[in-house]
This record gives C-alpha cells, structure tokens and sequence, in this order.
C-alpha cells in the first residue's frame, strides 16, 4: 500500500500543486503559519498523507487520513489496522517529505502542535532522534502523555484550561492556541531546558483566574437538534455554534456529543 501511494506521489501533476501553508487551511494550521511568519520562523506540517511538510514547499492537493472512516481512509484498503509509527515510517520515502533530523539540528527550540493521533503517529520518529536533538523540542497539545515515549515527556510543556482566558478557544484547536502563547513567551529567550520553559508557562497562567462555572442545563438529542438546526441555518461552524449554544442557551453539550449532532444535520 505504501509502495503503491509513493508512485501516486511521484507521478501527481504539477500543475495540480500548492504550497503547503495555502493547502492546509484549517484554524489551527492559519494560527500557526501566522505565528511563525510574525517570529521569522519556518512553518511545517505534519502530514499523514505526505510526510512533514516545509510550508514552502508545492505539493499536490490529496485524500489520505489514518482516521478509521471517510473515502480517504487508510485503514480501510487494508487487512489489519497498521501501527500509525509504522505509515509514519514509510512516507520517509516521499517526494515531498523534509527530513526530520534536518528539521532540528543546529536550532534553539522547535515547537510542535500535536493532537493525540498525531503524537500517536510521529512520536517514535521524534524519541528516535540524537538526544541533542530532542532537547530542542517543545510539544503541546492536551493528553498526549500516554501516546509518547518516556523519551519525550520532559519535552512536554503543559498547559491548562487558563489558557482558554488568554486565548479562547476548544479541546481542537488547544494544541495551536498553547504554541501560538508559548512562542511569544520564549521568542527573545535563549534556549533553556524544559524545566526553565515551563515555569515560563505556569508564571504566566498564575496570573489567570478562572471564572466561575456556569450553571448550565443538559438536554436530550432531540432538543440540542433544534438548535443545531437553527444554527446551520445562520451559517455558523460547529465550534461557533457550540460557544452560542453554551453562552446563550446555557446548555451543557460535552464537544464531541455536538459535533456529531452537527455532522449527522449537515447530511
């Protein structure tokens, strides 16, 4: 399978292509390039479908993703469900990819926004890597302990929902919003360990207060699926609606219970 989607790579038609900080235009990936191109750093990608990504670089537009479901799903081309490490390891071999080494030798910090199947799927390369290299690394994101080497874990800069009162946000895009803060802490300092970089962190969470839990009232499907009806109908994303569905309905809707809602009214 691995061999057969290298030949796609190498055979996709240029005029097809787009560099890849214009492809990959999600939130999260707009506030990261946005961060990077503000500090003159480099932007890359961590692509399941074509290796990490220099933001520079043209590459053709693509439908492959490790999640279980979808028209571009791996895993259902597949007899067995394979290690994400392992189709990690194989677009080594794509014509597209930078090479992970190159990537960090010879930097100060090099900063990395994961969600769990991400760190799931670079995590081995990453703790594979000289040790002079590990240590300019810094991972963020929410619940990726378990999903990375022992390896890694010092690497980990930690975050909490403080976070949310400096730059608001969900659990989807916490990754981004911890890098896009972390970034402007550590742009004019010099490469220091973890241990300097995290108290970084928590002297500027102390300074945030958390507000007060709303008192919020669960309702069943049927009810959360007339709002979500009224909320298609106002053109708002799933994140928008369920910030509206929170603050003014005072409704309590655990974000994937909503987001599922969400998919199944849009059809």
């Amino acid at each position: 399978m691995a061999k057969a989607w290298l030949g796609r790579l190498e055979s996709a038609a240029v005029s097809e292509w787009t560099l890849a900080s214009d492809l990959y235009a999600g939130r999260s990936f707009r506030r990261i390039r946005d961060v990077a191109n503000g500090l003159g750093c480099r932007f890359f990608v961590v692509s399941a479908g074509l290796g990490l990504l220099d933001g520079a670089t043209a590459i053709p537009s693509y439908d492959l993703t490790l999640s279980p479901t979808g028209p571009g799903a791996l895993r259902q081309r597949l007899t067995h469900a394979p290690l994400p490490s392992e189709w990690w390891a194989s677009l080594d071999g794509s014509p597209f990819a930078s090479s992970l080494k190159n990537l960090c030798a010879g930097r100060a910090r090099v900063l990395i926004a994961l969600t769990q199947p991400y760190a799931e799927m670079v995590g081995e390369s990453l703790a594979n890597l000289p040790e002079i290299d590990r240590n300019r690394l810094r991972i963020l994101g929410y619940g990726l302990k378990p999903y990375l080497s022992p390896a890694l874990r010092q690497q980990l800069i930690r975050y909490d929902d403080r976070l949310n009162e400096i730059i608001p946000g969900t659990r989807l895009d916490g990754a981004s919003r911890a890098l896009a803060h972390f970034a402007k802490l550590v742009a004019t300092c010099p490469l220091a360990n973890p241990e300097a970089d995290q108290s970084l962190v928590d002297t500027a969470l102390s300074a945030v207060q958390l507000p007060v839990p709303a008192s919020r009232k669960r309702v069943s499907d049927a009810v959360l699926a007339i709002h979500v009806d009224r909320f298609i109908r106002l053109g708002l994303s799933a994140t928008n609606a369920l910030k509206r569905l929170r603050s003014e309905a005072q409704i309590a809707c655990e974000e994937g219970r909503f987001r599922r809602l969400y998919e199944e009214a849009l059809g």
